[in-house]
């Protein structure tokens, strides 16, 4: 484990770790893990979760433009497209936030919906894919989402990751709870210790994790440094 004093050029310097191009192919088994963790497959399950929640985004400084707003009086596709007029009306009325549609804080139980599908979709810059009902999806945000959660964990701490400016995660951390198992993760740790002779202490500490995102996140963490010096 890459021990060290919490800083944001460790965060900078460790990043690849969550980079699924970068992650070694040493074990195979722990690769695809790590795939399924850093690009979540999970199903869009109903058309408007209706959340009155949103994520809140600063406005000017934060480019929200065609974005999907929290705004329930709008329809989808017209009014609820953030643009230039939307954002300057709001900040006629001394407005200067905006709340959007996003799969981080949809509501919807055992996936995502529709509307946060879409604007999640918007974020990634795939404008022009509205989820279907029933289908699953990967849901891809790069590095830095997974980083800033981790550093805002013990675990972090131990890795030395610090919080940096970052979009959210592409889901509700409690939908991790279904796309991975302890038992699969304690056959993960068993990889490090065996496959990468990981040290006891640690490879310990990698089963006392309750949380399961925390805990998925540390094992990747652990093999991106182990597997790249084998």
């Amino acid at each position: 484990m890459a021990v060290g004093t919490r800083s944001y050029g460790n965060s900078l310097l460790l990043q690849n770790a969550y980079s699924i191009d970068d992650i070694p192919d040493t074990v195979p088994q722990l690769k695809r893990f790590a795939e399924k963790v850093l690009r979540p497959s999970i199903k869009c399950v109903e058309e408007d979760c209706g959340t009155t929640l949103g994520r809140k985004l600063p406005i000017p400084d934060v480019d929200v433009d065609g974005l999907i707003a929290l705004d329930k009086d709008e329809p989808v596709w017209d009014g609820r497209v953030i643009n230039d007029s939307y954002v300057v009306s709001r900040l006629r009325e001394g407005i200067y936030h905006v709340r959007v549609r996003d799969t981080s804080s949809c509501i919807s139980e055992g996936g995502f919906c529709q509307i946060c599908g879409s604007g999640f979709n918007q974020r990634v810059g795939d404008v022009n894919n509205y989820p279907e009902i029933g289908k699953y999806y990967k849901l891809d945000t790069g590095t830095r989402p997974y980083i800033n959660h981790i550093a805002d964990t013990y675990s972090g701490s131990i890795m030395g990751y610090s919080p940096i400016t970052s979009d959210p995660l592409p889901a509700r951390v409690e939908l991790w709870d279904d796309i991975v198992s302890d038992y699969e993760m304690d056959a993960m740790c068993r990889l490090l210790k065996d496959k990468l002779k990981q040290s006891p202490d640690e490879n310990d500490y990698l089963y006392s994790i309750e949380n399961k995102l925390e805990r998925a996140l540390a094992i990747i963490g652990c093999y991106g440094v182990y597997g790249s010096v084998v």
